[in-house]
């Protein structure tokens, strides 16, 4: 082909430019559009749980109409079940979806449902028009409930924080923790951090007061609001931990009380509320080793009173229970709806300790029906019940004070020694202090509660990691439980219990309340007249047969007197000397027996070489302080009527009865005359 025969080919047609000014314009928005695009999808995406509700409403009845405009058959939408369980799983290890993985597979499975309804039943028909309502009803509600807004935008808010932790911990020298698995937002507000923990770094380590406020510090967050760091329970490992955040003060919650939840012996446990997720805490009072005792501290309006109104009111049920309440708080009144199911109730001081006493003498007694098939456990029965004692408001009995000596005594006797016999206790008080409870009791309460303190440093006598918790915090009716094995304090919600609750079980159980075995009672000190000083107000709530009891009056006590160190036998004003003749009945004369703690300790020492602290015990042992019992020793040593034998040694040096007695009572007259103070009568 030669070059004249080639025709030219013409170019093709451009398109038409814009005009100038819109190219300028374009090219002048073209950039912030882009930069807002992008912010606006940033903010989208960070803020997507708030407005996951219209995405799924959307997902859901998109699918369906696009199933249907394909013609897709009604029963492929099966396959959406594979396709949910596997959006899940994704879901679940990513968090790349706007919603939960729980929710991301219900969305799917009803974009299934959906699906098949429009291809079985087509497009705009009757039944699609109502589904589609009320798909539309449901998710509206959902995105416009305060809750579940609340909720979604905690869990915005967790998102960042999630992402932010490990940053901050890095920056405070925790450099390696990172979290172990997403962040799970409870109902209450609580968020749980799983934490996986580097070499060096300890659980003790984030703990600490002074790194926990620099973590919150760090991310912003309320003083306070790490509710706690422990061990994660899902897994043995210690490097494997969970930080439990909470905005603010510990949200109440509010739990039923039902009585058909009640124990129907006292071997079972006792419901007492709710934990923090909801699940049902019960308080073992009958463990492998016996009774047990319960200790409840918090100030004025922390429930304590209810708590204690809560276990009487489900142990009512228990056949093989006889209750004893000390109420030194509200006279009485606070038990006085159920008292037709009470055995004896206390609302003064001196009946107080007449129940401790009675309660120390009942154990030697029960000791006797041990046998060696019960394997040192008394077994419990309607016949042989078990003994809980409800006291409310310990502080004036048994707190350190030498006026307290005998009551302690007592107390001390029944906690430690009464478990394998039945006798069990859960005292309460308000603000526990060094003095409120002597020292010798504390170590007797394996379980604690603690309800709302004025200062964190309050709990301190009530639970043994009570840095790691904020007392001050709890509602009214929450306390924070220490138990036997427990690693750290738990949350307990309980009910509220009205009169009409304590009326009810009172009506429901008349008919199983038991009596104490005959052997027991008729050496228990002020058990038989028990009722004869039930006080007038209380009358009202009293059963037929309690009043008859009453209205009998005063019996003899089949143990003869018992004193003790709190209630002396004559308080009287002196000027100088007591008269001979008081002096002789007080020290024993004139025909009358010697105390019964000068007896025992003469008996000690008589014959025999003893140890410092042999006739001090034997004192203490008759309710007697030690203090008592050593002012008298002195007094016999400088009259020669005792002598040591060797270092912390002593023995009787007057083995003539007769110059014995007249030497003691002679030493007696002497203690007496020295006290010519207005109060009179013996010290401890």
């Amino acid at each position: 082909m030669t070059r004249q025969e080639l025709v030219p080919v013409a170019a093709p047609p451009q398109p038409p430019r814009a005009p100038v000014l819109v190219r300028v314009l374009w090219w002048l928005l073209r950039g912030p559009v882009w930069w807002l695009l992008r912010r606006t999808g940033r903010v989208l995406w960070r803020y997507r749980d708030l407005h996951a509700t219209w995405w799924a409403a959307l997902v859901v009845l998109g699918v369906a109409a696009i199933g249907a405009g394909l013609g897709v058959p009604w029963w492929a939408a099966g396959g959406w079940v594979l396709v949910a369980a596997a959006a899940r799983a994704v879901e679940a290890r990513y968090d790349w979806l706007p919603v939960e993985p729980d929710a991301l597979a219900g969305v799917l499975v009803a974009a299934g449902a959906w699906t098949a309804a429009a291809l079985y039943w087509g497009l705009r028909t009757e039944v699609w028009y109502g589904w589609a309502g009320l798909t539309l009803l449901v998710f509206a509600t959902w995105g416009c409930n305060r809750a579940a807004r609340a909720w979604r935008s905690l869990r915005t808010r967790v998102r960042n924080w999630a992402a932010a932790l490990p940053t901050v911990l890095a920056g405070l020298g925790a450099a390696g923790v990172v979290l172990a698995a997403r962040p799970a937002v409870l109902g209450d507000g609580r968020v749980r951090f799983p934490l996986r923990l580097p070499v060096g770094i300890t659980r003790e380590t984030l703990e600490a007061p002074r790194m926990r406020r620099q973590i919150e510090s760090g991310m912003h967050w309320p003083a306070g609001s790490i509710r706690e760091i422990v061990q994660d329970p899902a897994h043995t490992s210690s490097a494997r931990v969970v930080l439990v955040w909470q905005d603010g003060k510990i949200q109440a919650r509010h739990v039923r009380l039902d009585l058909r939840r009640a124990p129907t012996s006292i071997y079972d446990p006792v419901w007492c509320g709710e934990d923090a997720d909801g699940k049902t805490v019960a308080i073992a009072q009958y463990v492998v080793e016996g009774m047990t005792r319960g200790l409840f501290g918090g100030e004025p309006g922390s429930a304590k009173s209810n708590l204690l109104r809560l276990i009487a009111a489900l142990r009512a049920y228990c056949p093989d229970l006889l209750i004893w309440v000390i109420d030194r708080k509200n006279s009485g009144l606070t038990f006085a709806s159920l008292l037709p199911r009470i055995d004896w109730i206390a609302t003064t001081r001196e009946e107080a300790i007449r129940m401790l006493e009675a309660a120390a003498a009942g154990i030697p007694l029960r000791g006797r029906l041990l046998r060696p098939q019960h394997n040192q456990l008394l077994p419990l029965s309607p016949e042989v019940p078990a003994v809980l004692i409800l006291f409310d408001e310990f502080a004036e009995e048994l707190g350190k004070g030498r006026q307290n000596a005998g009551a302690v005594q007592a107390a001390k006797t029944v906690f430690s020694q009464g478990r394998a016999t039945g006798w069990g206790a859960e005292i309460a008080s308000q603000y526990l202090s060094q003095t409120s409870l002597h020292p010798d009791l504390k170590p007797l309460f394996p379980r604690s509660y603690a309800g709302r303190t004025r200062t964190r440093a309050d709990a301190q006598f009530l639970l043994r990691d009570y840095t790691r918790v904020d007392a001050t915090a709890l509602p009214t009716g929450a306390f924070y439980t220490q138990v036997p094995g427990g690693s750290h304090p738990g949350l307990l919600f309980t009910p509220e219990v009205c009169d009409a609750d304590l009326l009810q079980a009172a009506a429901e159980t008349a008919h199983l309340a038991p009596r104490m075995e005959e052997s027991t009672a008729a050496g228990l000190p002020h058990y038989a007249d028990r009722w004869s000083r039930l006080p007038e107000h209380l009358r009202a709530y009293a059963s037929e047969e309690q009043l008859a009891l009453a209205d009998a009056g005063p019996l003899p006590s089949p143990t003869g007197r018992v004193r003790t160190a709190a209630a002396s036998t004559m308080r009287l004003v002196v000027h100088e000397q007591l008269p001979d003749d008081v002096v002789d009945n007080a020290a024993g004369d004139g025909g009358e027996e010697l105390d019964d703690a000068i007896v025992a300790m003469l008996d000690v020492l008589r014959g025999k070489e003893v140890a410092t602290t042999g006739e001090l015990d034997a004192a203490v042992a008759r309710w007697r302080s030690r203090q008592w019992a050593s002012e008298r020793r002195r007094e016999w040593q400088r009259r020669g009527l005792i002598g040591p034998v060797g270092r912390g040694s002593w023995s009787l040096q007057v083995q003539e009865e007769g110059a014995l007695r007249e030497g003691v009572a002679e030493a007696e007259r002497a203690i007496r005359s020295r006290r010519s103070s207005p109060r009179g009568g013996d010290r401890l």
